[in-house]
């Protein structure tokens, strides 16, 4: 809160101290005190102005000399739209942001600094991702990866390509309303090709609801658990080198390997298998079966069990391992209701949109899925795509599907199994990335001039699609907004890239 009798001094005592931050936001200008204040407490940190009204804005310009604001290429006004925060921080590398809030402020307009907060918490969610993934699961790639290489008899999975041109596919995510399409399934079962995504295939097996094709690519035990029931011989499994070890002894002879979710592998992969044919995915095995869908040559996708949310605080459909396991773990004081709070968790829950008109809890996770598939269906309009479900999140792009939905389609005709060429492994050397010129740029005394180097081999080694979605919002803030903070965010992703050595070095 700012004094109406001392607002500089007041407004410097506000500031917080903070010398961890990448970005300050204020959801709003106020009277310019707090931004000024901030703006001479840390000169090399850049002030984000998220200001909902434009008419304000002038005003305070009118009746206040902020010429010297202005003028520092690290303050930032963003004026009129709530979007723009988000759109700004999504490009660059905001690992740590701090609200700065003025409290009369925010009670004037409590829907605005939602919005802003939500927008913030959007583009952190979208910044985090590929760090955090790669911290968190790197290691567990590499294990699966010494044992996955060397499996037998194993397909890639462009043999599959076209395999069913023309029909139907209908995807099997395991969220809670996949129970709600199990009597359409049915009913319509031999008109369609089932994608089952490996989570669902518990509660789809209880049903009687064989899929032709089980895709199974999350590499963590606890999801390889999703398939202790192996699947008949009808059906193909699948999968990719970092996914789990389980993946390659589920169907003998009918396994195939896509080409790996981390860019970062690609390189690797093509010159010790080839190309194995990639689907593209955002971030999730549901959203991977969209590509998958693709590739088999669907004329029509429907998603059951895609929702995107937690439709009556539920996680996943009842039957899925996750789902039983609360179940099984709970106790008189321990009840399923809670344990099921740590699947979803507390962080970041906000309301979207569902299918029936009415709001489902989501989270930011959740969004990234929901902005990709969104995208990619738009990507794809000869493709009809539709929502069996009722219950979900609402995916622009994907409709509802309509009355009497599948009763047109044709019978799909038997299904035949054709394995293809089993891969293997080739003679020649792997090239290995640039982790010199990349080592050099820690504690460079020439900062500039070795990333730069470093840079342009890194590119040159993963190409420049790859290596911009890994490094480039952390290089975007350094060539915006040069300091420390930001020379320490590019250090960060480059200390992280020399972690993924241990893939060249496996034999």
């Amino acid at each position: 809160m700012v004094s109406t009798f001392d607002p500089v001094t007041e407004a410097v005592r506000a500031i917080p101290e903070d010398e961890d931050s990448d970005f300050f936001v204020f959801p709003g200008l106020g009277a310019g005190y707090l931004v000024e204040a901030a703006a001479t407490q840390y000169p090399d940190l850049p002030l984000l102005i998220a200001e909902a009204d434009p008419q304000w804005f002038r005003e305070v310009l009118v009746h206040r000399d902020l010429t010297a604001l202005w003028e520092s290429p690290r303050v930032v006004p963003l004026v009129g739209s709530d979007q723009e925060i988000g759109e700004f921080l999504g490009a660059l590398a905001c690992r740590t942001v701090r609200t700065v809030v003025s409290r009369p402020w925010a009670a004037r307009d409590p829907a605005w600094y939602q919005s802003v907060a939500a927008q913030v918490a959007s583009a952190q969610a979208r910044s985090r991702v590929n760090l955090a993934t790669a911290r968190r699961f790197r290691d567990l790639w590499h294990r699966n990866l010494l044992k996955n290489e060397a499996a037998a008899s194993v397909h890639p999975v462009s043999a599959l390509e076209q395999r069913w041109k023309g029909v139907p596919v209908v995807v099997a995510a395991a969220g809670p309303s996949l129970s709600d399409s199990f009597a359409w399934m049915e009913t319509h079962r031999h008109r369609f090709v089932l994608v089952a995504v490996d989570t669902a295939w518990p509660a789809l097996a209880a049903q009687g609801l064989v899929p032709e094709v089980l895709v199974v690519l999350d590499g963590q035990y606890a999801n390889s658990r999703h398939v202790d029931r192996v699947p008949p011989p009808a059906t193909l499994v699948v999968t990719e080198w970092t996914g789990p070890p389980r993946a390659f002894r589920l169907a003998p002879g009918r396994t195939y390997v896509a080409a790996t979710s981390v860019p970062l592998l690609r390189p690797r992969e093509e010159a010790v298998w080839g190309a194995l044919g990639a689907l593209p995915s955002g971030g999730s095995v549901a959203t991977a079966c969209w590509s998958l869908a693709l590739h088999l040559g669907a004329r029509e996708v429907a998603f059951a069990g895609l929702d995107l949310g937690y439709p009556r605080d539920q996680t996943h459909v009842p039957g899925s391992q996750f789902e039983e396991a609360v179940h099984r773990r709970s106790g008189r004081f321990r009840p399923a209701e809670t344990l099921g709070l740590a699947l979803r968790g507390l962080e970041g829950l906000s309301w979207r949109a569902s299918l029936d008109g009415g709001r489902v809890l989501s989270d930011p996770r959740m969004d990234l899925f929901r902005d990709w598939l969104s995208a990619a269906v738009a990507a794809r309009p000869e493709v009809r795509a539709v929502n069996l479900g009722r219950r979900g999140s609402v995916v622009p792009g994907l409709g509802p599907a309509p009355a009497g939905y599948g009763d047109d389609w044709l019978p799909r005709g038997p299904s035949v199994a054709v394995p293809g060429a089993t891969l293997v492994r080739r003679p020649a050397p792997v090239v290995r990335p640039p982790f010199d010129a990349l080592a050099a740029v820690l504690g460079a005394a020439d900062f500039p001039s070795a990333l730069d180097r470093a840079w342009s081999a890194a590119r040159g080694y993963w190409g420049a699609e790859v290596w911009d979605r890994w490094a480039g919002r952390a290089r975007a803030t350094w060539d915006r907004f040069p300091s420390v903070r930001s020379r320490s965010a590019l250090e960060e992703v480059v200390a992280e890239t020399l972690e993924w050595a241990q893939f060249w070095d496996t034999p």
